[in-house]
């Protein structure tokens, strides 16, 4: 499996995740993708979710892994540049195309509060 490392430019449409790390993934269109952690909380806040997705956060799906892809819910509307390893991890997660514009962010399921973000 191809893995995508913190900073690196890639086209590849893959993020090895390793449950056991604890990482959470920012996921631009067209790269790079960032591994990050909560500072001092165990959860991500929803306006630190907000200022890397953007202001209307919504819940894409759960990985099997039981990480949350979340995306900001306008982004369609304003024209934002397809982010295709967002758009393979919806794809896996749920056996569907699916295109995701804009940034995303990867969370894993211990930095998740399912209470903060709408399912879309």
């Amino acid at each position: 499996m191809a893995c995508l490392r913190s900073g690196e430019r890639s086209e590849q449409r893959v993020i090895e995740r390793n449950i056991g790390d604890q990482l959470s993934y920012y996921i631009k269109p067209g790269g790079p993708v960032t591994a990050v952690m909560p500072d001092q909380d165990e959860t991500f806040s929803l306006k630190f979710i907000q200022d890397f997705v953007g202001p209307h956060v919504e819940l894409a799906c759960y990985t099997p892994e039981g990480y949350a892809l979340v995306r900001d819910v306008n982004a369609d509307q304003e024209g934002l540049p397809i982010n295709d390893v967002a758009s393979s991890i919806l794809a896996e997660a749920t056996g569907q195309s699916g295109v995701i514009r804009g940034r995303a962010f990867l969370i894993h399921p211990k930095h998740f509060d399912r209470r903060l973000v709408p399912a879309a």
